[in-house]
């Protein structure tokens, strides 16, 4: 068991407690020693078996309790020395009649007296014995009452066992369903993640669809816009060749005394000589 400050408290506690009542002559102390096993899941109640060993110590104190040894007194026989005829034969022969007389009236006196004492022994060891009988039936009542009362207890465990029997398929089914609730979840989790993934997929397809569609249309305009300046270039070389030849016609072979400046230079640009 684990040393917690609520344990060492309770200790604390029960080793005062047995420190009052071990003086106490009406105060029975048990000595319960519970395990883990003994106790419910949360700790806080006995389960069947627990209680059954409670059930069973307790039983078992209570019935050496309740065992009564049964005593009959002892008769102590007595020896009177008038009864004795030997005693009597030893007596001189010369004592007085009178002396006779008083120990006869004596021996009387003294054989009521023992006939009376034997009645009343008597008497005291039939009234003993009816004590007995009487203790005896009232050990067994409570001996009857008592597996009476153990017969409920094991009645109630019983029932607690049979509760907690029913309880614990309850329990199980509960436990299998919010364990398929919790794969149903996770299933839907994972298809949820599996759909935005290929919706992920399918919008970068798209868009990788649209930045080759608007790609290929801009190298078509690049194309397209080259083609008109090429065309523009030829058409402007193609007009500077006329504009050349047309001056040479008109102005005969000259020549420069001068390089040219730049190679695509007209012949006005130049001075002639």
């Amino acid at each position: 068991m684990a040393s917690s400050c609520v344990n060492k408290e309770v200790e604390t506690f029960n080793n005062k407690l047995y420190n009052i009542m071990e003086n106490k002559v009406n105060v029975k102390i048990l000595d319960h020693q519970a395990t883990r096993e003994d106790f419910t899941r949360h700790g806080l109640h006995l389960n069947g078996t627990g209680k059954d060993k409670v059930v069973k110590l307790m039983s078992q104190n209570i019935c050496q309790l309740l065992k009564v040894k049964l005593k009959h007194p002892i008769i102590e026989e007595r020896r009177s020395t008038l009864n004795d005829q030997s005693f009597v034969d030893s007596v001189p022969q010369d004592i007085n009649e009178d002396q006779v007389v008083i120990d006869s009236d004596r021996r009387e006196e003294v054989q009521s007296d023992s006939t009376n004492h034997g009645m009343q022994e008597d008497q005291v060891a039939i009234d003993s014995d009816r004590r007995n009988e009487d203790d005896g039936r009232r050990n067994e009542d409570l001996t009857d009452s008592i597996t009476l009362g153990i017969n409920e207890n094991q009645v109630f465990i019983d029932s607690d066992r049979r509760n907690e029997d029913q309880s614990d398929p309850i329990n199980q089914r509960i436990k299998e369903d919010h364990v398929a609730i919790d794969s149903d979840r996770r299933n839907e989790d994972q298809t949820e993640s599996i759909n935005q993934r290929i919706y992920e997929e399918q919008v970068t397809s798209d868009s990788d669809r649209r930045n080759e569609v608007s790609d290929k249309r801009n190298e078509e305009q690049m194309d397209s816009t080259n083609q008109g300046i090429n065309e523009d270039h030829g058409a402007i070389n193609s007009d500077r060749r006329n504009e050349d030849q047309t001056d040479s016609t008109i102005q005969g072979t000259r020549t420069s005394s001068r390089p040219k400046r730049l190679p695509n230079t007209r012949s006005e640009d130049f001075l002639w000589v």
